[in-house]
């Protein structure tokens, strides 16, 4: 898996309202002290597959992916697009489902 932080800096996940609403569903489901864990391990992990997920898609699609964790507690199910543009790729998070409770922020993940 890779680091969180350089995970988090290609992402654009750092200090952002999205990052913050993903975190307080993982403390819902895992407690505070867990989700700081699950935060820095698994989140990075998912992020990144999904990113590589919108560049391997075509623009303008939307992209659905669900992602389980290995303890069963966890589903986190993201959708999004990429779109082209003549100052490069804008990839965006438009949903995210934890547990079946939606965060409602839209995302966008750093480009490559």
């Amino acid at each position: 898996m890779p680091d969180s932080s350089d995970t988090r800096r290609k992402t654009g996940a750092a200090a952002s309202p999205w990052f913050a609403a993903v975190a307080a569903q993982l403390s819902a489901v895992y407690g505070p002290a867990e989700a700081i864990v699950r935060q820095a391990t698994v989140l990075p992990g998912i992020l990144e597959d999904f990113r590589k997920m919108l560049l391997a898609s075509d623009g303008g699609r939307t992209v659905t992916e669900t992602y389980h964790c290995e303890d069963g507690r966890l589903t986190v199910v993201l959708e999004g697009r990429r779109q082209k543009g003549p100052s490069g790729d804008r990839l965006t998070i438009t949903r995210t489902v934890i547990n079946g409770r939606t965060v409602t922020i839209p995302f966008i993940l750093a480009s490559p």
